[in-house]
């Protein structure tokens, strides 16, 4: 028996194996045609020369026992006397007619058995793996050929991503628990327009109480100045002197109402910046929560873009859309990203370390008039205290005029300081400028210099003394 092809079977076309069978003037032909049905693609080369259907996929194994009825059906009454061109010798016909059915029954093996894959768990596999390419005519047929798929297929990948929580725009991917993080993303652009505005207010108060201060400076100089003219016409001009006295009183009770109206300002200062701060660790607690939720949301649709379906989606949005084929989850979410980077730069928050002593303090190294200087972190403080000695080490200057405080000391004692203005106090990565601080007599020899509110107050903060640590939190206000 000759086995032959008729034509090779092209990739996606209609194969028919014709098997030519010359015995004895009949010439027997077999057409498995009718029976390519299934559109399961096969890569294994043996199994396309053999049988394939009109898509260029292989029949399946259901398809293999009626094809064996059908063949042997055929083979018994389309043999047909014919003019044979060949003459056989008889004694090898018994032998050529069971060659028939044995090559027959090993075209249907290798039809059936070639390469079977699982069955498809997704109409969308089904469908992209029987949706024939298409060329492009811009591109040679020797290259690699550009494929789009059908309406319906491209609906199902889209109907995929949104079961997976993504959606297409454009030529990319956008995960739709994204839009939630953006909402929260814009909510945060109008807390901290609130937080400006509120600075500008505690700006304002603060401007006043400095006013405050100068004229409290300005009215304790003119006393001073009225003092010697005083000592001047003392015994010599009643008139004078009278007039003097009453100038010094009014001065004093001038004094004494302007350092009243101080106190009432600087605790509206303390109330707003208190306010400030918690709005401020507010606003810093939703930029870190929505930090997490991004992070979940990055780990969670890289899980979901190894989903075999979510796979092929992205395969058939590739051709027909051209949405990146290896599209990763950072580059579906590269936008918002970049967007909290920018807000996160706004937020400052630092854990820093503390010393602890024997009798439990705590100390931070600090910097002073861009100084270092070893200090104990005292809440309880009311102002940032120096000593004398540390003052002119750090060059601090105290004017003569400086006003006389009268500080009451851990112990119970009491202390006499002069206030003066700090150009600068650092920890860590936050600074405050002119920070008020007390520089305490010479006589107080054995006090440490202290980090108290007049620097604290500044920022969100948290003393953690068994973690050794202080806790700092500044969100930039500047507009």
């Amino acid at each position: 028996m000759i086995s032959r092809w008729k034509k090779p079977p092209p990739a996606g076309g209609l194969a028919t194996i014709v098997m030519v069978a010359r015995d004895r003037g009949f010439d027997t032909r077999v057409s498995l045609q009718p029976f390519a049905a299934d559109r399961i693609r096969s890569s294994q080369s043996s199994v396309r020369n053999t049988v394939v259907n009109q898509t260029g996929f292989l029949t399946s194994f259901r398809q293999a026992r009626p094809m064996q009825s059908e063949c042997h059906r055929r083979l018994q009454t389309s043999n047909r006397p014919r003019q044979s061109s060949q003459v056989l010798d008889s004694t090898e016909g018994p032998h050529r007619r069971s060659s028939v059915w044995a090559s027959v029954m090993a075209a249907i093996c290798l039809a059936t058995i070639g390469s079977v894959p699982a069955p498809a768990n997704d109409a969308l596999v089904q469908d992209a793996a029987a949706q024939e390419p298409t060329e492009t005519n811009d591109q040679p047929t020797e290259t690699a050929r550009a494929t789009r798929y059908s309406a319906s297929v491209e609906a199902k990948a889209e109907k995929i991503l949104h079961e997976a929580g993504l959606r297409r725009s454009g030529k990319s991917l956008i995960a739709n628990e994204s839009a939630e993080i953006a909402r929260a993303m814009t909510a945060l652009v109008k807390q901290r327009r609130e937080l400006i505005l509120q600075q500008k207010e505690l700006d304002s108060v603060l401007g006043q109480v400095q006013q405050i201060n100068d004229q409290i400076r300005a009215s304790e100089n003119q006393d001073g100045e009225l003092n010697l003219q005083l000592a001047r016409v003392a015994g010599n001009d009643v008139a004078s002197n009278n007039r003097i006295v009453a100038l010094i009183n009014a001065n004093r009770t001038r004094v004494s109402q302007l350092r009243s109206q101080r106190t009432k300002t600087q605790e509206q200062a303390n109330e707003q910046r208190s306010s400030l701060n918690s709005k401020q660790a507010d606003y810093a607690e939703s930029v870190f929560q929505i930090r997490q939720d991004l992070d979940a949301l990055r780990t969670l649709l890289a899980k979901t873009l190894e989903d075999p379906k979510v796979k092929i989606a992205v395969q058939v949005m590739n051709a027909n859309q051209g949405v990146p084929a290896s599209i990763s989850a950072v580059d579906i979410l590269q936008t918002i990203e970049l967007r909290l980077a920018k807000i996160e730069q706004e937020v400052f928050s630092e854990s820093i370390p503390l010393e602890i002593e024997r009798n439990g303090s705590l100390y931070v190294t600090a910097s002073v008039n861009n100084q270092p200087i070893r200090m104990i972190v005292d809440s309880g403080a009311t102002l940032v205290t120096l000593t004398a000695e540390a003052a002119k080490e750090l060059k601090v200057e105290i004017p003569t005029d400086a006003p006389l405080l009268r500080l009451v000391m851990a112990n119970g004692d009491e202390i006499s300081a002069k206030r003066v203005e700090l150009d600068s106090v650092r920890v860590g990565q936050f600074e405050a400028k002119n920070v008020s601080c007390a520089v305490l007599e010479p006589i107080a020899t054995r006090a440490d210099p202290m980090l108290g509110m007049s620097y604290l107050g500044e920022f969100k903060f948290e003393i953690d003394a068994a973690q050794k640590s202080l806790s700092m939190l500044r969100v930039e206000t500047s507009p």
